[in-house]
């Protein structure tokens, strides 16, 4: 067997989503390594491309390479279960910051040295730089290889996908297509403003699935009693249903909750913003809806009452607007909030 000429290489990116040109990247630097390392994180992340999604497409495409997958809930439960330190980066941030959050996890969580890093981009040359001056190279060195940076083999890019999935088809697998191509679509609202009843219809009217309300599940079978670690069982169920319901779904995914519900019940409830649970409700969503409070308060025997569901949409309002997520305002009744919706989903 013809030795290949580096050991141990690494490849890092959002790939979100996957397309032929890290494909290529990935294939190019296989050819070249005996090993090799795929590191992938994203924040913010984007509407199907969450953590679960994207370490299922690199396994799919090279099971033989080790993938290091993670998102904002990961680092902070990594913060709680050992000594990790840094915070996630921005996709925003600086350079040095993601350069040093990626020897991290060389060092801490994947405990190994590489002599080769390949990109397609500028900054190639500077990374490698900078993991051979953290100690980071196998003898000593870190090389730069870079691989198509014009992009003359695979003229695509992340963003240009993620700007119209239907034009950028013809460079993502068909699992990568069908899983992008799905809209989420999210309901919130306090109690007794009809997102359940929307989203059940909805989910009917299109044959498509729809995320139930885990915490509302799990409050009835703890007799309406909940503790903080439920509420972080909560945010990791529902968002682990709807990566699993997405690869049902042909169009739409209908969801009665977001890990932001779970948020404005801990801090309702108990007073406190865990960092995890913040990290969940980071999670995107193609479409956000938020139910007004504009009809009779109904009590089913497991709410509060009409001063806490006012309470709550006013905390989704500034929640809202403080992350600058863009969001539709349903009022009315459910036949015209529904038709508002459709409207919006078709036309976006």
């Amino acid at each position: 067997m013809e030795k290949k000429c580096y050991r141990r290489g690494l490849v890092v990116g959002k790939f979100s989503p996957l397309h032929s040109g890290h494909e290529f990247l990935i294939s190019e630097a296989q050819k070249q390594c005996e090993e090799l390392i795929v590191i992938s994180y994203s924040r913010p992340e984007f509407a199907g491309c969450s953590r679960a999604i994207r370490s299922h497409w690199l396994n799919d495409l090279a099971p033989d390479i080790t993938t290091l997958v993670i998102d904002a809930a990961t680092i902070e439960q990594w913060r709680i279960q050992s000594n990790w330190q840094l915070p996630m980066p921005n996709n925003s941030d600086q350079d040095d910051v993601q350069r040093e959050f990626t020897t991290q996890l060389l060092k801490l969580r994947l405990t190994t040295t590489i002599d080769a890093v390949f990109t397609s981009e500028d900054y190639g040359e500077g990374f490698a730089k900078y993991l051979t001056d953290k100690g980071l190279g196998i003898n000593n060195s870190v090389t730069h290889i870079c691989v198509d940076k014009n992009r003359v083999n695979h003229p695509v890019s992340g963003t240009i996908i993620r700007s119209n999935f239907s034009c950028g088809n013809q460079y993502i697998r068909e699992k990568v297509a069908k899983s992008c191509n799905v809209q989420s679509v999210c309901f919130l609202g306090g109690e007794s403003t009809g997102k359940t009843t929307l989203s059940h219809s909805l989910s009917g009217h299109w044959s498509e699935p729809i995320v139930t309300e885990y915490g509302r599940t799990l409050w009835e079978q703890n007799n309406g009693t909940l503790d903080q670690s439920d509420l972080l069982n909560i945010a990791e169920k529902q968002t682990f249903t709807e990566d699993i319901l997405r690869d049902k779904a042909n169009r739409y995914l209908f969801c009665d909750t977001s890990p932001l519900t779970t948020l404005c019940y801990s801090q309702a409830l108990f007073g406190s913003r865990p960092e995890l649970l913040e990290a969940y409700s980071e999670r995107p969503y193609n479409f956000v809806f938020l139910c007004a409070p504009d009809f009779p308060f109904t009590q089913d025997g497991t709410r509060k009452d009409q001063e806490f569901r006012l309470w709550q949409h006013e905390w989704y309002l500034h929640e809202l607007a403080q992350r600058e997520i863009p969001f539709v305002l349903l009022e009315g009744s459910i036949s015209s909030r529904i038709d508002k919706i459709n409207q919006h989903i078709l036309h976006g």
